[in-house]
Order: C-alpha cells, then structure tokens, then sequence
C-alpha cells in the first residue's frame, strides 16, 4: 500500500498502520506532524505549552503568532473581543478616539 502523511491537525507518533491522533482543540499542527507538541495554538489562542489544549485570549489582548506564546494587551483606552488576532481588533473603548490598533 501507500504511505501518506497526516493531515494537518493531526499527529501519528507510532510507526506502522493506525489512526492518527487528533490535536487539542484551539491547536492545528502541519501536515505530517509525528508528536503531540507539534500541535501549537492558533493565532487568538494561547497554552502553557505546545501539544496543550489552548483557550482564547481574553477579552482586552490579542495574539497574532502561532505557539504557546501570551496574549498582549490592547493598548490602553482600548479593548478587542476575546480571541483576536491582531493589535488592529483592539478598538477604542466608551470615551476614547482615534485610530483602531
């Protein structure tokens, strides 16, 4: 037969035949991938650790990276909804102006 690579989202780290793994949720991993810890979190989405079920970033931060890395807070007067991706999400709170991010 032929041999494929895992899907993306999935890990398979024993050889021979078997199902793969999927990753935890809040993770995605590359196509291929052969341990948990390749499973990382996804933009919006932060863990203790690479291969750990990821929560979203709280309201008020963001994380535009891939990985285990923290959420950043918005800068101040500002706030974004929970998960976001990027400091431009951050928006001006009640009170506040000027440009989003």
């Amino acid at each position: 037969g032929s041999n494929e690579l895992t899907d993306a989202g999935t890990f398979k780290s024993a050889r021979g035949t078997g199902e793969c793994s999927t990753c935890p949720d809040g993770t995605s991993s590359a196509l291929g991938s052969v341990e948990l810890a390749d499973c990382k979190c996804v933009a919006g989405y932060t863990a203790e650790s690479d291969g750990d079920a990821c929560s979203s970033c709280e309201a008020g931060t963001y994380k535009s990276m891939t990985g285990a890395a923290k959420c950043t807070g918005c800068p101040a007067l500002s706030s974004s909804n929970a998960s976001s991706t990027s400091q431009e999400k951050c928006i001006c709170t009640a009170g506040a102006y000027g440009e989003a991010g």
